[in-house]
């Protein structure tokens, strides 16, 4: 007889303390023995060795973008043990954010009759990319799985518009998703005698990411011409992200 163990803690915890084979000592009848059922076969889940192509290869060794370039596209084959090719295996690609977490899944595919697979991840923040093959798979913990580490920097816009009465209005739009709880923070800066300082105060973005503030300048500064940039600071699931430099004079 097969014998397994499984204890089950207060918090719903398993461990499999015993797993073995027994044998008894009594002598069934033959009645006894043609009602017994077959032994059940191994539901084992069977491990494929998977090769990727060579772009997706490169990405294995960690990659940093812009969030407008963070989409990203892997590919490859899958082979049983034997090294034939894997047809009609589901290959999913799962996502956890890089501080961390649940992981969720992107999207999922099929091999086709060559075991080739393709998946596709849209545009994120910084994260932890994750292939696995196989029927329900555990992202956490599947083997082999493929891995690509992702490092992303938010696009960052900004306009300098100068209508009269040195008053300054800065807009611009923070390109990431998602912004996270509570939305981040844009600051805008000019240089000074220690280097790029800050104008006004920090500002929040709006839902969608988009920013304005408006700036009231001392009249000293009136017909001078100077730089600004907008800056958002790091993050866990970003980068510093920092706009174009503009220039504008006072009016």
């Amino acid at each position: 007889h097969d014998l397994k163990v499984i204890v089950t803690d207060a918090a719903q915890n398993t461990s499999t303390v015993l797993y073995q084979t027994i044998t008894t000592l009594n002598h069934p009848t033959a009645t006894a023995q043609a009602n017994t059922p077959p032994p059940a076969t191994s539901s084992t889940a069977p491990v494929y060795a998977i090769s990727l192509d060579h772009a997706t290869r490169i990405l294995t060794g960690g990659i940093a973008r812009l969030y407008s370039h963070s989409a990203i596209e892997l590919s490859g084959k899958l082979k049983t043990p034997g090294g034939v090719a894997a047809a009609g295996v589901p290959v999913t690609l799962w996502t956890q954010p890089a501080n961390g977490g649940a992981y969720r899944q992107l999207s999922q595919t099929t091999t086709n009759r060559s075991g080739a697979w393709t998946l596709n991840a849209p545009p994120g923040a910084s994260r932890l990319l994750r292939v696995v093959a196989g029927q329900a798979p555990q992202p956490a913990s599947a083997k082999p799985t493929i891995t690509v580490t992702e490092t992303v920097t938010p696009t960052l816009s900004l306009h300098v518009a100068t209508p009269g009465n040195a008053k300054l209005i800065f807009t611009g739009q923070l390109g990431i998703t998602p912004l996270g709880k509570p939305r981040p923070l844009v600051v805008i800066e000019t240089p000074g005698p220690n280097g790029w300082e800050a104008v006004g105060a920090p500002i929040r973005v709006g839902p969608h990411g988009g920013f304005r503030y408006t700036y009231r300048s001392s009249p000293l500064t009136l017909h001078r011409r100077f730089k600004f940039r907008a800056i958002t600071p790091t993050t866990a699931l970003w980068q510093r992200g920092q706009s174009p430099t503009r220039a504008a004079v006072v009016r």
